[in-house]
């Protein structure tokens, strides 16, 4: 017959934690999450779905004006930001 002490139960006990970790590595993705965070809120009560970062990721790099430019695309996102209208974003980055 074996003893449990209160040390022996939290040490017995495996408390895993769901951490959420950071996917945010550079400014070009970081102007992506913004972009696609716009979309989503201006989509909300629509008949469209919410849309991914992956999504809007491939549109971005169809288009050859923003192909290896992020000053380009904080032009972009600047824009939408100020204006509160991510539809021009569909108009720029057509999906072909």
């Amino acid at each position: 017959m074996q003893i449990l002490t209160r040390e022996n139960k939290l040490l017995d006990l495996k408390i895993t934690l769901p951490v959420k970790q950071d996917t945010v590595n550079t400014f070009r993705e970081s102007l992506i999450q913004r972009l696609t965070d716009g979309i989503n809120k201006s989509r909300k009560g629509t008949k469209y779905k919410p849309t991914t970062e992956k999504a809007i990721a491939l549109r971005i790099n169809k288009n050859p004006f923003f192909k290896g430019r992020t000053d380009h695309l904080l032009a972009l996102v600047n824009h939408c930001e100020s204006k509160g209208c991510y539809s021009k974003f569909f108009f720029v980055c057509p999906l072909k």
